[in-house]
């Protein structure tokens, strides 16, 4: 990263070092240039006068606010390429958050309508019961449904690993022998 610094932004100073003394130090006062401590360092490390002094401090100021303005740049740049990049990964971030929220909401459905099913399914074999409770009495529906292998404790099932849905089709196929009579 080089810095570059055109003759047009240094034009004032053009055959500064073949002038008097006298005349550098009337160039550097026209171009609004004062006399600073650093340039008395400058003059005393260098061993040279004080008007080249300020020559130099002032263009190792050009150099270091062109430094500084093409860092600054450079900083940006990186800066908005890291945003376009954070960006996109927001946005494809947001993508899976949709697709995952849409998988969600599909599930749930299909979970709400199994649950609707079973439970209209539970209502039916609960109605079935009791219509068998009315018709025969509490005793005698109590009986069937143990025959028949349906009953709400798993300790009157015919199978006791035997599921309530399973048990709630023996109920309904039941309940069809008994309505064909």
């Amino acid at each position: 990263m080089g810095i570059n610094i055109s003759t047009e932004e240094v034009a004032v100073f053009e055959g500064f070092g073949a002038k008097q003394v006298q005349d550098q130090d009337a160039t550097l006062l026209s171009a609004g240039i004062k006399p600073e401590d650093q340039d008395v360092n400058i003059r005393s490390f260098l061993n040279i006068n004080g008007a080249t002094a300020a020559l130099i401090r002032i263009i190792a100021t050009l150099v270091h606010a062109k430094t500084k303005e093409q860092t600054e740049a450079l900083c940006k740049a990186e800066y908005m390429s890291s945003l376009f990049k954070d960006k996109n990964e927001i946005k494809h971030l947001q993508e899976q958050i949709v697709t995952m929220t849409n998988q969600y909401i599909e599930t749930e459905k299909l979970a709400k309508h199994k649950i609707d099913e079973l439970s209209n399914k539970l209502q039916e074999a609960i109605t079935d019961r009791n219509t068998l409770k009315n018709a025969y009495g509490e005793k005698k529906a109590e009986i069937l449904l143990r025959e028949t292998g349906y009953y709400e404790s798993k300790a009157h099932y015919l199978d006791p690993d035997e599921s309530d849905y399973a048990s709630s089709i023996k109920m309904t196929a039941m309940m069809k022998v008994w309505r064909n009579r």
